[in-house]
């Protein structure tokens, strides 16, 4: 898929936005990273809305997805899988953030952006994990870092 025009973009994302959690299509993926467009007035207001709505789309699914398995986790090999999911999923968000397409300086900002959140995360995730008394779960979540993207 050769992605150079706004529509194929477009539907590019939309594809994006019907995958299920820990679904990629790395061929998809790869168009994308060597995808071109004319970043002209209007055209690039749109594509950055449409990337930014996409990966929004991503990280609400991602949340709601985390919520729901945790929820009726309670192993070390179930935390580790979910946490692995996860930072996948970041790391997706971070190469749709990346994209040669994107001016530099929007790319730097929206990389920042999902690094932040990943940090974000990964300090919740340790702040609860110090609940646990076994400390297994701290274990997990220390040696299954999240803001490793």
């Amino acid at each position: 898929m050769n992605l150079s025009v706004y529509s194929d973009w477009s539907k590019a994302f939309e594809e994006i936005d019907t995958w299920e959690i820990g679904h990629i299509d790395e061929l998809l993926i790869s168009s994308m990273e060597k995808g071109t467009i004319d970043w002209t007035d209007g055209v690039a207001q749109r594509v950055t809305k449409r990337l930014i709505d996409t990966v929004n789309k991503r990280l609400e699914k991602l949340n709601i997805f985390y919520s729901k398995r945790l929820a009726f986790t309670y192993n070390p090999f179930d935390i580790t899988s979910l946490l692995i999911i996860y930072r996948k999923e970041l790391i997706l968000i971070k190469r749709l953030d990346s994209l040669s397409m994107l001016p530099e300086d929007l790319r730097n900002g929206l990389i920042k952006d999902i690094t932040d959140y990943a940090k974000k995360v990964q300090k919740n995730l340790e702040d609860n994990a110090k609940k646990d008394l076994s400390g297994e779960l701290k274990r997990v979540v220390l040696s299954y870092r999240v803001d490793n993207i």
